[in-house]
């Protein structure tokens, strides 16, 4: 398990689309909350196309952390999908990744609350969206939208020989 970082280190003060963009606790600030056990990361960000890369780089840097580079790959397109779905149908003032390691599996949450529910959509050959969705049913053990419409997740299985 990595070393417990202080809380200060949980802010993202270096997004540079973001830099300006701070205000009280309570709105759409960015922020990492610090985990409990290690192993558990939440971040509150404004909804912006530019930091779908930086919540994979994100995404990425924990689960290596946490010594499962097995799911990089499915773990960042998961993170690219969802998020991009949140930022451009979410329609709020902030949108939230949550990545948790629950032991045998890594669950991806993003909240944008929005109460309409994510939906896959059949895109035809020449749609330039629409396949979110179904990309992340073809890599995720398991994926839903909360009860409330406003979040939309992914469980991602530790393959055989994985590090709890």
């Amino acid at each position: 398990m990595p070393p417990a970082r202080p809380e200060t280190a949980w802010m993202i003060p270096s997004i540079a689309p973001i830099e300006a963009w701070c205000g009280p606790v309570g709105t759409a600030q960015p922020r990492l909350k610090p985990p409990p056990t290690g192993r558990d990361t939440e971040i509150v960000f404004p909804p912006a196309d530019s930091l779908v890369g930086r919540m994979r780089e994100i995404t990425r840097n924990e689960l290596t952390g946490w010594g499962l580079a097995a799911l990089l790959d499915d773990a960042e397109l998961v993170v690219s999908e969802l998020v991009t779905n949140a930022v451009r149908h979410g329609g709020g003032t902030a949108v939230t990744l949550r990545v948790r390691h629950t032991g045998d599996a890594v669950r991806i949450e993003v909240t944008d609350g929005n109460p309409a529910a994510a939906k896959p959509r059949a895109a035809g050959p020449d749609d330039e969206s629409g396949r979110g969705l179904g990309i992340v049913a073809a890599v995720s053990q398991q994926w839903g939208v909360s009860s409330d419409g406003c979040t939309t997740w992914s469980r991602l299985a530790l393959p055989p020989g994985g590090t709890p």
